[in-house]
C-alpha cells in the first residue's frame, strides 16, 4: 500500500513514510511529542487489556457459579436451571452497564 506525500506526489511505502516521520522527530526539538504519541500508544494497549481481563473474570465467576449450584451437595440444581441464573446475572450486569453508560455518564 502507498502513501502519496508532499507536493511531487512522491510515492513511498507506509515504512518509508514512518521511518521518515520519526527521523524528523527526533531530530526536532519535540521529542516531547514523540513521547507523548508512544505514552498514549502504550495506555491504549494497558486499558483494552484491563477490560478484557475484566471481561474474563466475570465470565470465569459467573461459569464457576453454575458450576456450584449444579454440582454443590446441599444444592443441587438442574444444570439449565443453573445456566439459566448464570446467563441472568450477565444480561442484568450489561443492563446496568448501558444504563450507567448512556444515561448517567453521558453528561
Amino acid at each position: 500500500m502507498n502513501v502519496f506525500f508532499g507536493r511531487k506526489h512522491k510515492r513511498m511505502t507506509q515504512k518509508r513514510f514512518l521511518r521518515r516521520t520519526l527521523k524528523q522527530l527526533r531530530a526536532s526539538t519535540k521529542r516531547f511529542l514523540l513521547i507523548c504519541v508512544f505514552a498514549s500508544a502504550w495506555a491504549g494497549i494497558v486499558h483494552n487489556g484491563l477490560g478484557m481481563y475484566a471481561t474474563w473474570c466475570t465470565i470465569a465467576a459467573l461459569f464457576n457459579l453454575a458450576h456450584v449450584l449444579t454440582y454443590e451437595e446441599g444444592i443441587g440444581l438442574q444444570q439449565s436451571i443453573a445456566s439459566t441464573i448464570s446467563l441472568s446475572v450477565l444480561m442484568l450486569e450489561l443492563v446496568v452497564y448501558v444504563f450507567v453508560d448512556n444515561i448517567l455518564l453521558e453528561k
